[in-house]
């Protein structure tokens, strides 16, 4: 009788379950980390949570999102998971996909009822987020998608401030396009263009000489 119980419990961990009954997170999050789809299929018809938190507090897309598997964020939103839901540490996933730069992350989210202006631990939304880390075509679909162009942020910056900070001419062209204030002033009192201005960024400067003439 204890052979035969050993080996359901071991069969049972094979196919993703612990001793307990309950889907093993490791197995688990392996398959959305390495976009095995057919194994996270078995697992989430199995009954997995496809909210569940790994041992750091990250949820599976957040996962998803880390090893750039689109597949399986698909996969997780169809069985359920909450595009929503707060990482303990990591904010939620349209942040973590702005942080990395993935546009095709953010679209999938977006149509999933995410929130574009959702925000970072320090108060960045992830328009800021993007542009505060370079990815300009994060930026742009989310620009795109109707994030908040004169949103506030740390010290009151703008994303126009940000993308002037980092000389992003093209997002400051998207961000005038879709309506950025470019005459909002931070904490410092400076509009993007003095940022520009201040950091030497001819490009960005030139830009947004030219919007003020146009005004």
């Amino acid at each position: 009788m204890m052979i035969r119980t050993i080996g359901i419990t071991a069969i049972l961990m094979l196919i993703g379950y612990s001793a307990r009954g309950q889907t093993d997170p490791d197995i688990f999050f392996h398959a959305v980390n390495t976009g095995n789809t057919e194994k996270l299929t078995e697992l989430l018809e199995q009954g997995a949570d496809p909210n569940m938190k790994s041992p750091v507090g990250a949820t599976p897309l957040f996962h998803a999102v880390w090893s750039n598997r689109v597949e399986s964020a698909e996969l997780l939103i169809k069985y359920g998971a909450d595009v929503n839901e707060m990482c303990t540490e990591h904010g939620l996933p349209i942040v973590h996909a702005a942080r990395m730069g993935n546009p095709g992350m953010i679209v999938l989210f977006l149509n999933h009822n995410a929130d574009p202006d959702s925000r970072d631990g320090d108060g960045k939304t992830a328009l800021m987020v993007a542009i505060d880390k370079e990815h300009t075509r994060a930026a742009c679909v989310l620009i795109k998608k109707g994030a908040d162009v004169n949103a506030r942020g740390p010290k009151n910056h703008t994303p126009a401030h940000y993308a002037a900070m980092h000389n992003d001419v093209k997002t400051l062209e998207k961000l005038k396009n879709a309506g950025a204030d470019m005459k909002l002033t931070n904490d410092e009192g400076e509009t993007p263009l003095q940022i520009a201005e201040r950091l030497g960024h001819a490009e960005a400067t030139e830009l947004l000489e030219e919007k003020e003439d146009d005004r």
